[in-house]
């Protein structure tokens, strides 16, 4: 049994045509014995604000091959893929994920069957050529792989979202896991993973909410103003910047940035190591590398950042990028510690610009504070909004 999971973010405009391919597609493969007659087509609505889910809705009642998932808000288009593959899973012997445009050959499905059929467990569909994408999706797409092998990720060259993977897949990691002599340990799951595992998995794992991995989310208005007496402490931090350093700036990050940004960078980093434990080092070391590669290919990787000034020296920057329509990620964050107020000021700066540049964003993700305990006072000290709660999971009992 074969699902396809297709992930929709306001697709009314091509969702029908897409639902007439797939489904002549899906007769011919039944037709030729390939896919049992349960197979599915799986829209994932992420959110969708136009006729996506009315027509999905649709769909599913007069189309025996349709069914769908509708998420309650916009998630972003990888939790979407998730859901879905999660949702089919337990129901299929394979499931292979696409665009909802149908940009990828769909004539290649019956070779991904073929090779699940011979025993693959991971099938990719590889793009031979980009010459319907316009120059801007070209070029970012082909600078993404070339950066992800940058950053040392052994990725298959523009394979997307088109891949088959089976069930056998999550058999596979506990195998994987139980050969090096140690149980299968799933990190960063959300609620809706952990129910999904409960239910596809009863009695296999062990869960306990991971709080040194929860993300701590803000108010975009309440980062940007800092109103109230709560946050009068982070305002009276800003006010001593302003007598220390009368007149500095934040401008958004460019590539004439990225030269200074490094050298602060590499000063910061020199003197956390030297605070540092042995213990931390590794974990130092491998964030200054990943900070590195992120802002000498910021633009490629679709990043947008900060830079405060005075007298033309850097005082601080910020990294980020969207997480979802709502939800806008900050991923590093640097200030100079012995200028007080300069790490107020990245923040408050950071979530103005936000609000200037994306204006349907309602949350910065601040992301978690691996638990050390001053990360998480200063997180704490803002008032976060909303703490998204992320659960271990623990392999309690080898596979079958």
């Amino acid at each position: 049994m074969l699902y396809l999971v297709i992930p929709c973010y306001n697709e009314e405009a091509v969702l029908p045509e897409t639902t007439r391919r797939m489904t002549d597609k899906l007769n011919a493969m039944r037709a030729a014995g390939l896919i049992g007659e349960k197979s599915r087509i799986l829209y994932v609505d992420d959110g969708s604000k136009d006729r996506t889910w009315e027509l999905v809705s649709q769909f599913n009642r007069e189309n025996p091959w349709v069914e769908g998932v509708k998420l309650s808000h916009n998630r972003g288009h990888q939790h979407a893929l998730l859901c879905g593959l999660m949702s089919a899973l337990p129901r299929c012997d394979a499931a292979i994920s696409m665009d909802a445009d149908l940009q990828d050959d769909i004539d290649a499905l019956d070779q991904f069957v073929k090779k699940f059929q011979e025993g693959c467990d991971v099938v990719y569909g590889v793009r031979n050529k980009r010459d319907t994408d316009t120059w801007f999706k070209r070029t970012t797409a082909e600078g993404f792989y070339k950066v992800m092998q940058l950053l040392g990720v052994d990725v298959v060259f523009n394979h997307a979202d088109y891949r088959l993977m089976s069930k056998r897949a999550l058999e596979a990691l506990s195998d994987s896991a139980h050969a090096e002599g140690h149980p299968l340990r799933l990190i960063g799951l959300t609620l809706y993973h952990k129910n999904w595992l409960e239910a596809a998995y009863p009695g296999r794992f062990h869960f306990a909410e991971a709080r040194d991995g929860f993300d701590y989310l803000y108010d975009i208005h309440r980062l940007a103003d800092l109103p109230g007496k709560k946050l009068h402490a982070k305002r009276n931090h800003i006010h001593r910047l302003d007598e220390a350093c009368p007149g500095w700036t934040w401008a958004p990050l460019t590539p004439e940035d990225v030269a200074p940004c490094l050298a602060m960078d590499a000063a910061w980093h020199q003197a956390a190591l030297a605070r540092e434990t042995v213990r931390g080092l590794s974990s130092l070391d491998d964030e200054h590398n990943a900070l590195v590669l992120a802002l000498e290919h910021f633009q490629t990787l679709g990043l947008e950042g900060i830079v405060l000034r005075w007298q033309g020296e850097i005082l601080g920057f910020t990294l980020g990028a969207p997480l979802t329509e709502t939800i806008f990620d900050v991923h590093f964050e640097r200030a100079r510690g012995e200028v007080q107020g300069a790490y107020p000021a990245v923040n408050r700066s950071f979530a103005q610009y936000v609000r200037q540049r994306h204006l349907q964003v309602r949350y910065l993700d601040r992301e978690d504070d691996m638990g050390l305990p001053g990360l998480r006072k200063a997180k704490l000290s803002y008032y976060p909004d909303y703490l998204q709660v992320n659960y271990c999971a623990v392999e309690t009992r080898a596979p079958r």
